[in-house]
C-alpha cells in the first residue's frame, strides 16, 4: 500500500510531463512561474517541475490523488 505522500509524488510527476516543455528551464503552468535546473536531459526539468508542484501548491494534492489512481500509478 501506499502512502499519501508517495501517490502525491507519483501523480505530481505525472502531471508534470503533461505540463513541461524540453530545456533548462520549465514553466509550471498552474503559477506561470520558471523552474530552473542544472542537470541535464528532459528528465530533469520534468523531476524539478514534480517537486514544485508537490512542495509549492497544496491546493493540488486532492486532485494529485485523484490522478494517482485515475492514472493507475500504484
Amino acid at each position: 500500500m501506499t502512502t499519501r505522500e508517495e501517490r502525491i509524488t507519483r501523480a505530481a510527476k505525472a502531471l508534470a510531463y503533461t505540463y513541461a516543455d524540453t530545456g533548462k528551464a520549465i514553466e509550471c503552468k498552474v503559477c506561470n512561474s520558471w523552474i530552473y535546473t542544472h542537470k541535464r536531459g528532459a528528465s530533469a526539468e520534468y523531476d524539478a517541475l514534480a517537486v514544485h508542484l508537490e512542495n509549492d501548491h497544496p491546493e493540488l494534492h486532492k486532485e494529485l490523488e485523484k490522478d494517482f489512481y485515475r492514472l493507475n500509478l500504484g
